[in-house]
C-alpha cells in the first residue's frame, strides 16, 4: 500500500503545475484521508450487519436468539459463550462476514478501473 502511496505521489508531483503545488498535495492528502476513514466506517458497519444476519439465521430455532447474538457480537472471541451445539455454526458465520469488506472493496476497485478505462482512449500494443 505504501508504495501505491508513494508512486502516486510521485506521479502528482511530477504532473502539477508549480505555482498549484501546495494546494495539489494537501487536496491529495486530505481526500486520502477522508477514504481512508470511511472505509474504515464503513468496512465496520457492513462487518457488524452482516455478521448480526448470518447468526439470525444460523440460530432462527434458538430460544432467547436476539440475546444470544448480543452476547456474541460484544464477545466474539470468546467462542465458551456459545452452546457447543452451536460453536461450528457461529465460528463460520463470523469466519463469513469477515469476507464482506475485500469483496466490496475489490469490487469498487474494479468499477473505479472500468470507468477510468471507459473515459480514456486506452491504446493496445
Amino acid at each position: 500500500m505504501g508504495m501505491l502511496l508513494s508512486s502516486q505521489f510521485a506521479a502528482l508531483s511530477a504532473a502539477k503545475p508549480e505555482q498549484n503545488a501546495a494546494t495539489s498535495v494537501t487536496t491529495y492528502y486530505f481526500a486520502q484521508q477522508v477514504g481512508l476513514m470511511t472505509g474504515i466506517t464503513a468496512a465496520k458497519a457492513l462487518l457488524i450487519k452482516e455478521m448480526r444476519r448470518g447468526l439470525n439465521v444460523a440460530l432462527k430455532d434458538q430460544p432467547g436468539r436476539a440475546k444470544l447474538i448480543d452476547q456474541i457480537m460484544k464477545h466474539r472471541q470468546l467462542m465458551g459463550l456459545v452452546p457447543p451445539a452451536l460453536a461450528e455454526p457461529v465460528r463460520l458465520v463470523i469466519q463469513k462476514s469477515y469476507y464482506v469488506s475485500p469483496v466490496i472493496s475489490l469490487a469498487s476497485l474494479l468499477l473505479a478501473f472500468f470507468l477510468v478505462l471507459k473515459q480514456r482512449d486506452v491504446k493496445t500494443f
